[in-house]
């Protein structure tokens, strides 16, 4: 999301802050996970816990290693690489706070090579590793406590793609 909303010049819209206490800027990928880019201030991580705790942020957006057809989510177990993942981290504390989710990753991993050409995403590769499952290896995050609908909908696996960027979204 912070790329995305820094492609369309947009990124005052919203600041971000990551578990490891950066707060604004742009949320750095891949190895250098925990960074950010040009963060505006950066906080001891156990206060940013009391932020999240505290009810303070409106929207978590989050990523996944797998996600199967119940809508149950998969963070801290990779079998086919076990020692890369780290545990779950801040998931639980942000999953348990946040007034809405966002999910959003690739739908294949390991592998997958990417190109933007044109203003259009072109798959050169696939990855080796689906993300999509019919079943985890792991639930993290159980999706029937997500059901209750206590962030004001119900939760609804779903994946999609969209051109339209922003558009309704606040």
């Amino acid at each position: 999301m912070p790329r995305v909303l820094l492609a369309a010049g947009e990124l005052d819209r919203a600041t971000f802050r990551i578990e490891q206490g950066a707060i604004g800027g742009v949320p750095a990928l891949d190895f250098q996970f925990g960074c950010s880019l040009n963060p505006v201030a950066i906080m001891d991580a156990s206060f940013q816990f009391d932020f999240f705790g505290g009810d303070g942020f409106d929207v978590g957006f989050l990523s996944f290693l797998q996600l199967d057809a119940a809508g149950n989510i998969n963070v801290s177990l990779l079998p086919s690489r076990p020692h890369v993942t780290a545990g779950i981290g801040g998931f639980m504390d942000i999953t348990a706070q946040a007034r809405r989710l966002a999910f959003s990753g690739f739908f294949r991993a390991g592998g997958l090579k990417l190109a933007v050409r044109d203003g259009k995403l072109e798959i050169l590769e696939e990855g080796r590793l689906a993300k999509f499952v019919a079943a985890v290896d792991q639930i993290t995050l159980r999706a029937s406590k997500l059901d209750s609908g206590a962030r004001g909908s119900p939760w609804s696996p779903s994946a999609g793609c969209s051109s339209k960027g922003l558009r309704g979204w606040s």
